[in-house]
């Protein structure tokens, strides 16, 4: 929980499925590689990661009502918007203690750079399908996907405006959330998200939005 607030102070982000967030080309080798932050580790980018919670916030928002939209809005709001969201920080990094074990490791030259990132990641070479269902002449590329279980972590910062239903509706859209990256059709970047912890956040997503004290079904 963040201190003051008492809302949540961690998102929880858990690869399921080989993933391909932020993908851009690396080298020569490799045509399309996870996104990489200063240290070299792969990483969500924040702004990626508040649109898939977005997407999935108004998606269950059509269940709700218009208190409930309004207060998905407030939490995620559309890029552009004049008004804040009432929660940043949504940058992802490989979770403690393992980033500060790599980090450390590569500090003390006992681990190369190259082998830090082959143990959060995998090489993957692949072709278009025509459609006899055979590879596509000249559509060989080669990805550098994040590997399965892999968890990612970003640190929350609540506003003095969030509330309750503000983490009501976070938490709601975490649990919402199934995928990202590319790949999607062909079964990648399958993830499970919650807050602090699962059962923080199943407690908090059962609350009603008006209406802290009551629970609905989640």
């Amino acid at each position: 929980m963040t201190a003051g607030t008492g809302l949540p102070g961690t998102l929880v982000v858990e690869v399921l499925t080989e993933a391909l967030p932020g993908a851009g080309p690396q080298g020569d080798t490799i045509d399309q590689c996870c996104e990489r932050d200063s240290d070299g580790l792969p990483y969500l980018n924040g702004g990626r990661v508040r649109a898939c919670l977005r997407a999935a916030a108004l998606a269950r928002a059509h269940l709700w009502d218009e208190a409930a939209l309004r207060a998905a809005l407030e939490v995620l709001p559309p890029e552009g918007a004049l008004e804040p969201g009432v929660v940043a920080g949504f940058t992802a990094r490989v979770r403690d203690p393992e980033r500060s074990a790599l980090l450390a490791a590569l500090r003390h030259d006992s681990l190369t750079s190259a082998r830090a990132l082959r143990m959060l990641t995998v090489d993957r070479a692949r072709t278009a399908v025509d459609r006899h269902g055979g590879p596509l002449r000249g559509s060989l590329r080669t990805e550098r996907r994040v590997r399965p279980a892999v968890v990612f972590v970003a640190t929350l910062r609540w506003s003095g405006r969030a509330t309750e239903r503000h983490g009501t509706v976070l938490a709601r859209a975490a649990l919402a959330w199934r995928q990202v990256g590319a790949g999607e059709c062909d079964g990648l970047g399958r993830i499970r998200a919650h807050l602090d912890d699962r059962d923080t956040t199943l407690a908090l997503a059962r609350r009603t939005i008006d209406c802290p004290g009551e629970e609905q079904p989640w």
